[in-house]
């Protein structure tokens, strides 16, 4: 299945914004080594800041990319101690990127 970025930043800037690996070693996902009888436990995605558009914009298509793997792969979505993502965990992140570029515009 293809999943495409929900953002048209991603299509304007035509820059990596975000990564995915997988979950255990090497921590690396290889497109052309992944065939339809791989069967991985994980997948991690992550972004650096600062990114190519606001970091805000950055994470919420992660995120939304982040929802539909785990749609089409019927995974769950976890956080970093690996329980299920919530909302408030999710608004939290969002608040800890508007800092840090907050952060960042001022030193």
């Amino acid at each position: 299945p293809t999943i495409r970025s929900s953002s048209a930043a991603s299509d304007v800037y035509k820059r990596q914004l975000y990564s995915i690996a997988n979950m255990v070693k090497p921590g690396t996902l290889v497109p052309d080594e992944l065939t339809d009888d791989v069967q991985l436990p994980g997948l991690s995605l992550f972004m650096r800041l600062p990114s190519a558009i606001p970091g805000d914009e950055c994470y919420n298509d992660m995120l939304h990319c982040t929802h539909r793997l785990a749609e089409l792969l019927n995974g769950k979505i976890l956080d970093e101690t690996r329980s299920v993502l919530t909302q408030q965990a999710m608004e939290k992140i969002l608040e800890d990127i508007r800092l840090f570029e907050l952060k960042a515009k001022n030193s």
